[in-house]
């Protein structure tokens, strides 16, 4: 799979607005994984008001990285790119 990703990446024309794109969909799908492989983990120190605090610290500062990402790719990449 990764070598067919690979030679469609390289045979695409260059564009910086499809490298853009693709480039924050993966870092934007890296992110929310993290969001939801951290939330199913809250039940687990519901005792633990130290690693309860930590982990609805990370949620929100990975929340405000994907917002981030939302607000960039609005602001640079054009939403009319092929893909």
């Amino acid at each position: 799979l990764q070598l067919v990703y690979y030679c469609w990446f390289v045979m695409a024309d260059f564009n910086l607005g499809f490298v853009l794109k693709l480039t924050l969909r993966n870092v934007r799908r890296a992110i929310d994984i993290s969001i939801r492989k951290t939330f199913e983990r809250i039940h687990e120190f519901n005792g633990n008001d130290e690693k309860g605090r930590e982990i609805y610290h990370t949620l929100n500062l990975l929340h405000t990285l994907r917002k981030i990402i939302d607000d960039f790719q609005k602001t640079y990449v054009k939403q009319g790119d092929k893909e």
